[in-house]
């Protein structure tokens, strides 16, 4: 089992393949966590896959509280700092914060 996923993860090494490895508090909370991640970092830099669409190194947490899932870019609806995405509509910045921007609750 272990040489097939050797294989599989060997085989993200080309034009037009690429992986990303994702982990979770198995790792950060094990003894070697930090050498486990650095290793994975290492292992996608070789196999070219970092700075790729798709490929990298990325944290998973169990809720947003901790580190901030849009901040991840896992969320493909969501912006940085749980703003949606714009409507086809908006075209400009304003036009964009209008419907989104805070409103007094007492005037």
């Amino acid at each position: 089992k272990f040489l097939k996923v050797c294989e599989m993860i060997a085989e993200t090494s080309k034009p037009n393949r690429v992986m990303t490895i994702m982990y979770a508090l198995g790792w950060t909370q094990h003894s070697q966590g930090s050498q486990m991640i650095r290793t994975g970092a290492i292992v996608q830099l070789l196999l070219g896959n970092i700075g790729l669409p798709g490929g990298g190194m990325n944290a998973l947490r169990g809720h947003s509280n901790i580190q901030g899932l849009t901040d991840l870019g896992l969320l493909s609806t969501s912006l940085t700092g749980y703003m949606s995405l714009p409507r086809e509509s908006e075209q400009d910045l304003e036009t964009y914060y209008k419907p989104r921007a805070l409103k007094p609750l007492r005037t």
